[in-house]
């Protein structure tokens, strides 16, 4: 996810001088970029992927919450607790791009 701000395409620009010489303003979805950029639409498009992303990650921690509750498998518990920690790492992760309370 972080690589889409380095290789956003650079056809966007309208060279208007408003976010810097070389537009190296969109580092994360923290930063919104001027009005009338060219990159407006295309972080739009990305900051809709990104919280679709962050709200499938949440739902999955639902779902798991609940089978790892209602389980009475050891085994499979274990299972469970591990795929928990890996999504909750996963959103974890996510952070240093953008916000996670979606």
């Amino acid at each position: 996810m972080e690589n889409i701000f380095k290789d956003r395409p650079e056809r966007f620009c309208k060279h208007c001088k408003k976010c810097g010489e070389n537009c190296n303003f969109i580092n994360n979805f923290y930063e919104k970029p001027p009005e009338d950029c060219g990159f407006e639409g295309w972080f739009f498009l990305e900051w809709e992927k990104y919280k679709q992303n962050i709200r499938k990650l949440k739902e999955r921690l639902l779902v798991l919450n609940v089978q790892l509750k209602n389980c009475k498998d050891a085994k499979k518990a274990t299972k469970l607790a591990s795929d928990l920690q890996k999504t909750t790492n996963k959103i974890e992760s996510y952070k240093n791009i953008g916000p996670t309370d979606l």
